[in-house]
């Protein structure tokens, strides 16, 4: 797991930019920027799903979307960046209407990357804090 060091990885939503390394969360549109302690426990965990789940084998970009051809819009999802040694490595951008039965297998990992690590963060303290912020702030965006 010491390798999981030299990756940095940002998920990225309307809402904000977290990178699972450092903590450190944004949000341009809610004007917050702010940081989190992640303990050793929930960096394994990162780690863990990190490499189960493949994404060190990645080189490029990838988009996923319901291979069922309907689009609906706004997609609002979100996006994995990947960097490996500081260096660009790839992004994986998830439709927020992607359903796991509805893309391809081998797209399933990222899917199950994507939510589990939410599901750690949603028990991060520091997180639901900053989250209240974020929530309690008037959304005046208009998608078209």
């Amino acid at each position: 797991m010491t390798d999981f060091k030299n990756y940095e990885i940002t998920l990225s939503n309307s809402d904000y930019d977290i990178n699972l390394e450092s903590g450190k969360i944004e949000s341009d549109y809610f004007e917050i920027t702010d940081s989190i302690k992640f303990s050793k426990n929930e960096k394994l965990q990162f780690a863990k799903l990190f490499f189960d789940n493949d994404l060190k084998n990645l080189n490029g970009d990838i988009s996923i979307y319901n291979d069922d051809g309907i689009s609906i819009q706004p997609d609002i999802g979100t996006s994995i960046n990947i960097k490996y040694f500081n260096k660009e490595k790839s992004t994986i951008s998830i439709s927020g209407y992607a359903d796991s039965l509805k893309i391809r297998r081998k797209y399933i990992p990222y899917l199950r990357f994507e939510s589990k690590v939410h599901k750690i963060l949603e028990n991060n303290n520091e997180f639901k804090i900053i989250k209240k912020k974020i929530n309690s702030k008037e959304d005046k965006r208009v998608y078209l």
